[in-house]
């Protein structure tokens, strides 16, 4: 093989690393000299450029979504370096637990309160430590404790997870195997919901609290495939869904994603990107969906709900699903188990949930389990499970006391 000088510089150019007339060969053509040198493609990175062209230079949010975890891959040490950069040129501070350590914080992101006494990260974002200063609310991404937003998008089919959300997954599914018919039917319900707000109610402004992480069929994708004008905001607490988020959203002027704590309604009202998109004095559907049930009783979720809702114009609507079991025993073991891994979580009744929604207007069937609410077996299927998660696939066909309930109301 020829032997490749190893700087690259321009034919008999001073200072490039040789005589006059030598050509310096670029790193493709480097590769092309060396046996078996496809490992760049083959590792999942772009091929390099045709020679002389560089490679575009990405946005911090476009180098976060490409650090996104595969399965069987963590990534963890390139994600934590571009999620401190995000964070840093935010002026937020670095966002790792080790971080803290090393600036005396000894707080688990488990155990974190806010001084209010409350855990933080509501949403299916999960928890998250707060450090304040003199500037802001610093909030740390956990990479060592699940998240209800990595574990909920990995029964969906997604990668954005790690070992330690799949563990936790894995362990809870043999004691409530029920979790991912659960949220698959929750994503399909999401579909249903947004299809009839925009095509028969005539819906075309959306507001999705505590959205998570993109997968498929997202609010705004649906909604704009029957409404192409739906202006829709997303709203979450995890700032690595902000990345995401705006990665996606890239040249989408009708589509915002804000990081925010959904248990304070008002400043979610009150945002920038919402009120630049949202018109409160026209008829708007708020969603709620597979989040209530990460409020517990100490966050007051009717007073959440009805902030929302007392703002909203005359027939605009409420999406909202919780898990739910009609076995007040079943239900304090999931809440315990949950609860105990880390996750905030509250398993209710439906009469519970009921409570939360009064002066407002069911749509047909009314709030049903989510399998009932208008079925429609030609709807786009979902991305199918991980091998592992297979064999837990109609597992709620047999385990009926616990269910996600849910459905679409009108304010009169």
């Amino acid at each position: 093989m020829p032997k490749v000088p190893r700087r690259v510089g321009r034919v008999g150019e001073h200072g490039s690393g040789g005589s006059p007339g030598e050509i310096r060969l670029s790193r493709p053509h480097r590769l092309a000299l060396i046996p078996h040198s496809g490992r760049v493609a083959a590792e999942g990175r772009p091929d390099d450029p045709a020679p002389g062209r560089r490679r575009p230079r990405l946005s911090q949010a476009q180098r976060l979504a490409r650090a996104a975890p595969q399965a069987g891959r963590s990534g963890v040490c390139r994600r934590r370096r571009l999620v401190s950069n995000f964070f840093r040129r935010k002026g937020l501070g670095a966002p790792h637990r080790r971080a803290e350590r090393r600036s005396g914080g000894a707080q688990s992101s488990l155990a974190a309160k806010d001084p209010g006494g409350h855990r933080r990260g509501a949403g299916r974002g999960g928890e998250r430590t707060v450090v304040k200063d003199s500037r802001s609310e610093t909030t740390s991404i956990p990479f060592d404790v699940p998240t209800s937003a990595r574990a909920y998008g990995w029964m969906l089919g997604g990668k954005d997870n790690y070992d330690v959300d799949r563990a936790f997954l894995l362990s809870t599914l043999p004691h409530f195997p029920e979790c991912v018919d659960i949220a698959r039917q929750n994503r399909q319900f999401l579909f249903r919901a947004v299809r009839h707000l925009t095509r028969e109610e005539g819906i075309r402004q959306i507001i999705d609290m505590g959205c998570g992480l993109p997968t498929d069929n997202n609010v705004h994708q649906v909604a704009q495939l029957f409404a192409p004008d739906t202006r829709v905001v997303y709203v979450d607490i995890d700032p690595i869904v902000l990345a995401h988020g705006r990665a996606l959203l890239a040249d989408d002027a009708s589509t915002t994603v804000i990081t925010a704590d959904m248990r304070d309604q008002q400043s979610v009202l009150d945002h920038p990107d919402v009120r630049r998109l949202i018109d409160f004095s026209e008829p708007v559907a708020v969603l709620f969906l597979s989040v209530v049930h990460h409020l517990t009783d100490a966050d007051d979720p009717r007073r959440i709900l009805r902030t929302v809702i007392d703002q909203a114009a005359p027939g605009s609507y409420l999406g909202l699903s919780q898990v739910v079991s009609d076995d007040p025993v079943r239900g304090a073991e999931m809440t315990a188990h949950i609860s105990g891994g880390g996750i905030p979580w509250q398993t209710r009744t439906p009469a519970e949930v009921d409570s939360f929604l009064d002066g407002l207007e069911p749509l047909d069937p009314g709030m049903v389990d989510l399998v009932d609410w208008r079925p429609d077996p030609a709807q786009p299927p979902l991305a199918p499970v991980h091998a592992s998660l297979a064999p837990y696939l109609g597992a709620s066909d047999t385990n009926k006391g616990i269910y996600e309930y849910g459905g679409i109301l009108r304010k009169p």
